[in-house]
Parts: structure tokens; C-alpha cells; sequence
């Protein structure tokens, strides 16, 4: 998974500079209250493409990235996929914070100052994520299948999950899930030991950012990649 993943990644290396760096550029500008969204959109896209990327190979390039038509001659549609993402990233983004409101007393009894509502809900994502994990392994080849407009009903996912279950699962558990907790360990410990004595160093921060940005690319591709094999495998279980 990750050599397939790595190969994509470096393939297409281009493609993840530019959306690392109109990321990062958007956290600098001042967009207001459509930030979010304008980041939601950016983010769907990326997950798009990358899903695309491992299903056509070599067929993908940066003129799918705006063309309307795959080279094999069908729509390339985006809204399938991107409100069956906004629905599981809402009902994630739920699922963390009643887990919050569960775990807030005890966190604010343990934690003092203006970081204890971000470490409470970062806690309670990461209590939400192994359930959200599952689901995923069941349900996630709805992505991949949206990505080339294949059949992305819930009950095909569910038959693919089911095939694919327990493999999918440790993919995204050694792909998506480890490679985020050490990149996320990175970044903390690379701000924390440089950020004092650099911070008026606007370009350090920017930097920090970007590669930090870049490396969330990553990890994306390797949710993608894993999704992406299990959908592949469950079609052809003869090449297993």
C-alpha cells in the first residue's frame, strides 16, 4: 500500500505542491467566514483526485485535474462524491463532539487555560476514530466507486466492505491513521523546539505549514490508496 501510495505521490508530485500551497496561502489570507468552507471544498477536491489517481494509474495527469470528460470518454462528475464526503465528515465531526460534551466536565477539571476546548475535542476525534474507522472499512469504497462513477449505493460498499473487512481496516490503520499521529507529533514537536526562537520569523511559520500541509496530502493519498485497493479487490477477488 504504501509503495503503491509513494509511487502515486511522487507521479504526481506537481499536483500535491500546488494544493499544499493554495492551502497554506489560504491560511495566511483573511477570508473570513467562508474560509471553512472554501477549505472543505479544497479538501474534497484533493480526496477526489487522489482516489482517481490510484484507480486510472497512468491514465491520470493534470489535464484530468480540469478536464469535464475521463480520457475513456465518460463525465468526470464531482457531486457524488463530494456530498457522500461532506455527510461522513459531518457525522465524524457529530460523533466527536457529543463525545466532547460526555468528556467535558473531566477535561476541564484536569486541564486549565483558553486550549481546553481544543484538547477536549482532539481527545474526543481521536475516541470517535477507530468507530469512524470501521465504518470506513464497511462502507468507504462508496469514495472510489463516486470517484469514476462506478456503482457507489451503500449496499455494494457494504458487500465490498465485507469481502475486504479486516484488511481494509489495518490499511487505514498503518496507513491513514499512524502516518497522521506521527506527522501531527512532528509538527508539535518541530513548533514547539524551533517556534521560541523563531517567532517573529513569519517564513518559518510558512514553511512549518507548507510541509506540514504536504504531508496531510499524504496521508489522504494513503486513505485513498486503501479504500481504493479494497474497491479494486472486492471486483477482481481472483487477483488475490
Amino acid at each position: 500500500m504504501y509503495k503503491q501510495a509513494f509511487g502515486a505521490f511522487v507521479a504526481h508530485f506537481s499536483i500535491f505542491l500546488a494544493f499544499a500551497a493554495l492551502a497554506t496561502f489560504l491560511d495566511e489570507v483573511d477570508l473570513g467566514s467562508s474560509f471553512v468552507g472554501v477549505k472543505i471544498v479544497l479538501s474534497g477536491l484533493l480526496a477526489f483526485y487522489c482516489h482517481r489517481m490510484i484507480l486510472l494509474g497512468d491514465d491520470f495527469g493534470w489535464d484530468q485535474v480540469i478536464a469535464k470528460r475521463s480520457k475513456f470518454g465518460n463525465s468526470i462528475r464531482l457531486w457524488p462524491f463530494m456530498w457522500r464526503l461532506l455527510l461522513a465528515t459531518t457525522l465524524f465531526i457529530l460523533s466527536a463532539t457529543a463525545i466532547f460534551f460526555q468528556l467535558r466536565g473531566v477535561v476541564e477539571s484536569a486541564l486549565q487555560g483558553p486550549d481546553v476546548f481544543v484538547i477536549g475535542f482532539l481527545l474526543s476525534a481521536l475516541i470517535a476514530l477507530p468507530f469512524y474507522g470501521i465504518a470506513l472499512a464497511l462502507f468507504g469504497t462508496v469514495f472510489p466507486a463516486a470517484s469514476i462513477n462506478a456503482d457507489a449505493s451503500l449496499s455494494a460498499a457494504f458487500t465490498r466492505g465485507k469481502a475486504r473487512f479486516w484488511i481494509t481496516l489495518w490499511r487505514l490503520f498503518i496507513g491513514f491513521f499512524c502516518f497522521s499521529m506521527v506527522g501531527v507529533a512532528a509538527y508539535v514537536s518541530v513548533s514547539v523546539y524551533f517556534g521560541y526562537q523563531t517567532a517573529a520569523d513569519g517564513i518559518f511559520y510558512y514553511v512549518l505549514s507548507f510541509g506540514a500541509t504536504l504531508l496531510g496530502c499524504f496521508s489522504t493519498l494513503l486513505a485513498a490508496t486503501a479504500l481504493s485497493m479494497a474497491y479494486q479487490e472486492a471486483r477482481t477477488p481472483s487477483s488475490e
